[in-house]
C-alpha cells in the first residue's frame, strides 16, 4: 500500500495495482512502524482554493 497525501492518492498492489482517490475512500489505516502505532486518515469535504469544497484526507 502507498498514499500520497499531496495529491489525495491510495494505491493497492495485488496482481495489479490499483489507485483511489479521496473520492472514493472513506478511510484507511496504515500501521506506522517509525511510531510504533496505527495512523488512520479520513476523507472529509474541505475548501483548499476558495469556497470549493472536494474530499482530501487528514
Amino acid at each position: 500500500m502507498k498514499y500520497d497525501l499531496d495529491n489525495n492518492l491510495v494505491q493497492l498492489q495485488n496482481e495489479t495495482i490499483e489507485t483511489f482517490t479521496a473520492s472514493n475512500v472513506s478511510n484507511f489505516e496504515i500501521f506506522d512502524e517509525i511510531f510504533g502505532g496505527i495512523r488512520r486518515f479520513y476523507s472529509l469535504p474541505y475548501a483548499i482554493n476558495g469556497e470549493y469544497e472536494s474530499p482530501t484526507f487528514f
